[in-house]
């Protein structure tokens, strides 16, 4: 769990995907070594105190009301799209999402995880390109 909250967890498993950030993902070397090295500076008091408020900022945005005229496009990954959140199914949760910000048919679902902008970054590249040529 200290390794978890720390991030030490999270910076030897980048660590060990360097191979797999530069092969797959389309990093350069430089990028995917800078990636690790910055890695490890994430945990601050900032972030710490915004962790320990999660549900309540979470409501608070839940609470919010997200201006219809702003359009928007929702990439979901087919592993959170599948999950189970407590009583509801990932679909559930994405859906109630997409009906609350109004882009019902903005949306697509990716394979993969929720890195998922890492494993589609092409794809969700050209989908973003095409969704604002549709808005001119």
């Amino acid at each position: 769990r200290l390794l978890e909250f720390t991030g030490a967890e999270a910076n030897n498993l980048q660590t060990m995907n360097k191979t797999k950030m530069v092969n797959e993902y389309g990093y350069t070397e430089k990028e995917a070594e800078d990636y690790i090295t910055y890695s490890g500076f994430v945990v601050n008091d900032d972030l710490i105190e915004t962790t320990m408020k999660t549900d309540m900022l979470t409501n608070e945005v839940m609470a919010l009301e997200f201006p219809k005229e702003v359009p928007c496009y929702k990439f979901i990954s087919q592993q959170v799209y599948e999950s189970k959140l407590g009583d509801m199914t990932g679909e559930q949760v994405q859906m109630d999402h997409l009906e609350r910000i109004g882009a019902e048919d903005s949306y697509c679902i990716l394979e993969g995880s929720h890195f998922v902008y890492q494993e589609h970054w092409a794809e969700i590249g050209r989908i973003t390109r095409e969704f604002l040529a549709g808005m001119e």
